[in-house]
């Protein structure tokens, strides 16, 4: 397993370390359904047609830009 990357922090004062931090938890809060609507799950007998809703509704999630 490879190690997760830092965010490099160097030069940064606090107020700007957290803002930024702060930023990303949300973002990530917000990708994974800990913040806002969870995506719920497709039953075991969903159509074609509930796949790409899904898969829609996911990507629609990734491109958000704060709405």
């Amino acid at each position: 397993m490879s190690r997760k990357p830092g965010i490099p922090v160097f030069g940064m004062d606090q107020k700007s370390i957290y803002a930024a931090l702060q930023a990303m938890k949300t973002n990530i809060e917000m990708l994974t359904g800990a913040r806002g609507r969870p995506i719920s799950r497709l039953s075991k007998d969903a159509t074609s047609d509930d796949v790409i809703a899904k898969i829609n509704e996911i990507i629609a999630r990734l491109n958000a830009r704060g709405e």
